[in-house]
This record gives C-alpha cells, structure tokens and sequence, in this order.
C-alpha cells in the first residue's frame, strides 16, 4: 500500500487506500461515506499512480463525505422492553417484580444499568440452568465435572475436553426451550468435542430436529440484541 504522505496535502486527511489489483488494466478511483479506494494495475508504477491521484484532488474532494457516526445507545427508559425468560418485558414491569433492580435503575447511565441487568441474569441464571442440567444429564448419561455460569460476548455456552461445561448467564433472557436446547448442546459435547454426525445425532435423543430449528432460529434473529448488555 502506498504512503498516504506521498500524496497531495489535501488528501492527509482522508481515508485513502491503494491497492494493486490484477484484473483491473486501468487506474480506478471509488469514493464512499468514510473510504476513498484507489485501484491499479501492477504494470503502473507507484510514481504514475501518485500524480494521477493528485490530479483528481479536486474531484476526490468534493465528492468525499465522512462516514455516518453511530448513533449512541441511550439509557434505558420505563417504557423500554427488553426479553426476559423468552417475553417481552418494560423495564417498569421488572422493577416492579426484580429485587435486584429499583427506580434508581432509570437515573443511572446506560453502563450501569447493563451491570445491573447482568447482576439480575447471574442471580436468575444459575438455579435455572442447574435444574436443566440435572434433568438432561441423566436423560442422555452425559455427567459433567463442572458448571460456570458467566456472560459472555459471543457465545452461550462452552464443553472442554474435561468435561466442564459454561453458560452464558444472558440466556436468561431466551425461552426456556432455547435454554433446554443449549444445556443439551453442551452436554453431548462431552461425548463428541465436535459438531460431527455422531454429534447431532447424540442431540437428536433429546431435541427433535424442529426443535433444534426452531432455537437456532431464536438466537441467530434474537442473540445479538440479548448479547448486546454485554457489549
């Protein structure tokens, strides 16, 4: 990639890229929100590609706009709902039901309120969970060592080759059959550390195909929104 330095002092600023490209036998020029994209053909040298930029400083210029911000995440209000136990619920409806949270729950920053909604999934999460695993272990055979119970960023749960299982305390939030679903998941990791057939058929004793579906579905449309008070 070429220095940005070598460039015109106007472009410093911007976030501009070169790269060689092997179908392309001209120079191209792409300007987007937040990239400005130069392409070219190994044949030209770097020296031509920098005074051909340099000729369009103008035209880059005046066509560049800055990428959109995010927009910033604010605090949760009363009337907000998030999932609980699989449901929609208002954040007033769990301060008026959750010992863990009360009305200061609203005056505090959106950091802390997500502390507060973790500490709440981490209470409920662990007898929860640990009645499933206790029912499921002695349906399939399969004993763990040990359980962990944690929030986690991308995944809900986890089986070493030991025999120690982890949940992602925000599961929570998902229906009890998506928690059935993931309890049996990492359970028959511990006869197979893999995703193989063997592995799906050792689920399919406990969790018909369409249930399998029909969880994997929940959390690939709903798992980034329950992951996200952890983010």
């Amino acid at each position: 990639m070429l220095d940005k330095y070598l460039f015109a002092p106007e472009l410093h600023a911007l976030p501009l890229e070169c790269s060689v490209s092997k179908r392309r036998k001209t120079l191209g020029l792409k300007v987007s929100a937040g990239r400005v994209l130069v392409s070219y053909p190994a044949s030209v040298a770097p020296r031509d590609v920098v005074h051909w930029v340099n000729n369009k400083r103008h035209w880059i210029l005046k066509h560049y706009e800055p990428a959109p911000a995010e927009a910033v995440p604010s605090a949760y209000k009363a009337t907000d709902v998030i999932y609980w136990n699989g449901n929609f619920e208002s954040i007033e409806t769990l301060i008026g039901r959750e010992p863990l949270l009360d009305r200061s729950f609203l005056s505090l920053s959106l950091t802390l309120q997500k502390q507060a909604l973790l500490k709440l999934c981490g209470q409920a999460i662990e007898p929860d969970l640990s009645k499933r695993v206790e029912s499921w272990r002695q349906v399939l055979g399969l004993h763990p060592r040990s359980i962990k119970y944690r929030p986690y960023k991308s995944r809900w749960g986890s089986c070493t080759c030991n025999a120690e299982l982890a949940f992602n305390t925000l599961l929570m939030m998902a229906p009890a059959w998506v928690r059935d679903y993931v309890v049996i998941h990492e359970l028959c990791h511990i006869k197979h550390l893999n995703h193989s057939k063997l592995f799906w058929a050792e689920v399919a004793r406990a969790c018909s195909h369409q249930q399998l579906a029909k969880a994997k579905d929940w959390l690939r449309v709903n798992g980034n929104q329950l992951l996200s008070i952890y983010r």
